[in-house]
């Protein structure tokens, strides 16, 4: 089976699980989707012009990742990477907060996938799946990646010389949950951009 078709039977495959999965359609039909098609978005965070700005002047001191060699010698591998976390749930059957383990989880799937590279210029894009937002980011998901997960792996890119990084949210994302959910001020304290690419008019 070729690569694109394999990506493509089992993207089906996951959407159609996510579909029949209650916790997964209840967060979706809980989603406020109504909207006038061409009012103009209010509080939209940042676009990607404002992103672009800000990772060009950026650009100088950033030193570009490199896939480590045990991967890149590999190409037809598939590695595997346990979290080991532990999480309990609570009477309600509600998984607890594991902000730290995910946060340390994303540092530690960051030393293993990147190696620090040798030029110093670049721009790193990072584009997690983030669909919706819990009302709080310390409780646990399994419909986005978690938010400490994210903040986790940029500091493990930073701390080998990626400085230079941002990453992006789907448009059904609005930025009010951004910031009741508490993901803005976890992006505020990573110094860590967010492009939240709306489409601003139904028109375009």
């Amino acid at each position: 089976m070729k690569r694109r078709t394999f990506l493509q039977a089992a993207g089906t495959t996951v959407a159609a699980t996510l579909g029949t999965n209650p916790l997964f359609a209840q967060t979706v039909h809980k989603r406020d989707t109504t909207y006038e098609p061409n009012r103009r978005l209010e509080s939209t965070g940042l676009q990607i012009r404002d992103v672009l700005k800000i990772l060009k002047k950026g650009e100088k001191n950033n030193i570009p990742p490199i896939l480590r060699e045990e991967i890149l010698d590999n190409p037809n591998a598939v590695f595997i990477i346990y979290g080991r976390l532990e999480i309990e749930s609570d009477e309600k059957g509600n998984w607890k907060p594991c902000t730290a383990q995910m946060e340390r989880f994303g540092h530690r799937v960051s030393e293993l996938v990147f190696r620090k590279g040798g030029n110093n210029k670049g721009r790193t894009f990072i584009k997690p799946n983030i669909v919706g937002l819990p009302k709080s980011i310390i409780q646990s998901s399994g419909g986005n990646v978690h938010p400490y997960f994210i903040v986790g792996m940029v500091d493990g890119l930073r701390e080998i010389g990626n400085s230079n990084v941002a990453i992006g949210a789907r448009g059904a994302l609005r930025h009010p949950q951004v910031v009741s959910s508490g993901f803005q001020n976890l992006l505020d304290e990573h110094n860590l951009p967010l492009i939240e690419a709306h489409v601003q008019y139904f028109e375009n």
